[in-house]
């Protein structure tokens, strides 16, 4: 199974692209001075094609937060109810990540509403480990569940409320 990080709210939430990240055709790759291995232009693709070579200065700079609308549901559906759903995606947990999500979801969440912050793995709907706080109360640490490495061992969310 896999790891699967989801936030879901009652309230849309504007998404989060890491700003690090470039998708470049082949032939854009190569205009920009990037190294194209030689075997991959012997495969006889398409050297226009979007998007086909994703590039970032640092693998660091790839763990960087994104959050992302939800484009299939079957994963989270075991879990939430709240309409408005998004893939989270974030490397090992830095203070800099995790405020930048908490200062995320206060800014969302200033007008009211409720949101979860979910840590699963898919397909796995067994029963899960739901806790509460108010959001004045969130802090960076909070969210440190959704940094690890191996995943939460069953179903874990933490419901904000405002």
């Amino acid at each position: 199974m896999s790891c699967y990080r989801f936030i879901a709210s009652t309230n849309e939430l504007p998404e989060i692209e890491n700003p690090h990240v470039q998708l470049y055709s082949i032939n854009e790759a190569l205009a920009n001075g990037i190294e194209i291995d030689t075997e991959l232009m012997e495969l006889g693709l398409d050297l226009d094609e979007p998007e086909m070579i994703l590039w970032v200065e640092n693998e660091e700079l790839l763990e960087e937060i994104t959050l992302i609308q939800e484009e299939d549901p079957d994963y989270s559906d075991p879990h939430t109810q709240l309409t408005f759903r998004y893939t989270l995606e974030a490397g090992r947990y830095t203070e800099e990540r995790a405020e930048q999500l908490v200062t995320h979801i206060k800014e969302h969440l200033q007008t009211g509403g409720t949101l979860e912050l979910w840590d699963t793995w898919m397909d796995d709907n067994g029963e899960s480990i739901v806790t509460s706080l108010e959001l004045n109360d969130l802090k960076p640490e909070h969210t440190a569940f959704l940094f690890s490495i191996e995943g939460a061992e069953q179903p874990t969310c933490l419901v904000v409320k405002n």
